[in-house]
């Protein structure tokens, strides 16, 4: 089955989604793993004061 099929890409920012299936797609990440799901997580948190 092609990702295409499995995911439905129309629905994702991007057109991917790294939650489902997206390591047929992406093969390492350097850095941020929350900001690619849309996020930075650490940002957000050092911006509140809670890092």
């Amino acid at each position: 089955m092609i990702y295409v099929e499995r995911v439905r890409p129309l629905d994702r920012a991007g057109a991917y989604d790294i939650d489902e299936h997206g390591e047929r797609l992406i093969a390492d990440i350097k850095g941020s793993y929350t900001n690619v799901m849309g996020l930075p997580l650490e940002k957000a948190m050092e911006m509140l004061g809670r890092a």
